[in-house]
């Protein structure tokens, strides 16, 4: 059995599999959501490495204590757990007029992998540019889907070069917890 957090889940709490139990934390009770915490608090009410995999879309731009956060998510997963997220790319143009978005997101920015002054050591399992079907049309999902294989295989050139002409729309990374 997989136990998963889904923080900031809203009302689109994770499915997981069949088995698995999914814990929706956000700062409004929603339906869904299991647990009402506020993210600007840490430590979350959970013990530590209570869970196998702890997910994050669309949320940590939103919150300001960013690192204590993500040093407790890291408290709070098991050795070998994953940390599954997915945020704005910091081109996106929705990254950078939203008035709640505190932060923004680039090809290293949760790279753990160099030496850092953080409690965190998390490896790098996956990340993926996403680039997203705006305006929704043939041609822009075809658009994009080319430019997704593309610059997945050479993202520091694209991040360089081409972010700002050709901005994509979100950045997926997928961690794991590695002692």
């Amino acid at each position: 059995m997989v136990r998963i957090l889904d923080i900031g889940c809203g009302h689109n709490k994770h499915k997981g599999d069949p088995g698995d139990t999914v814990i929706g934390l956000d700062k409004t009770g929603l339906t869904g959501v299991d647990v009402v915490w506020d993210l600007e608090i840490t430590p979350l009410p959970f013990e530590d490495k209570e869970f196998d995999r702890v997910v994050a879309n669309d949320v940590l731009e939103h919150v300001q204590n960013i690192i204590p956060l993500l040093e407790d998510v890291y408290r709070i997963l098991k050795v070998g757990g994953l940390f599954d997220v997915r945020c704005p790319f910091y081109t996106n143009s929705f990254s950078l007029t939203s008035l709640d978005h505190k932060h923004f997101f680039g090809w290293d920015s949760l790279n753990f992998n160099f030496p850092n002054p953080f409690k965190m050591k998390f490896s790098i399992e996956k990340r993926r540019l996403v680039f997203l079907p705006y305006p929704k049309g043939i041609f822009q999902k075809s658009a994009n889907y080319f430019f997704s294989g593309i610059f997945n295989r050479v993202p520091e050139l694209y991040q360089k070069t081409l972010a700002f002409l050709l901005p994509c729309g979100e950045i997926e990374y997928q961690l794991r917890k590695r002692e």
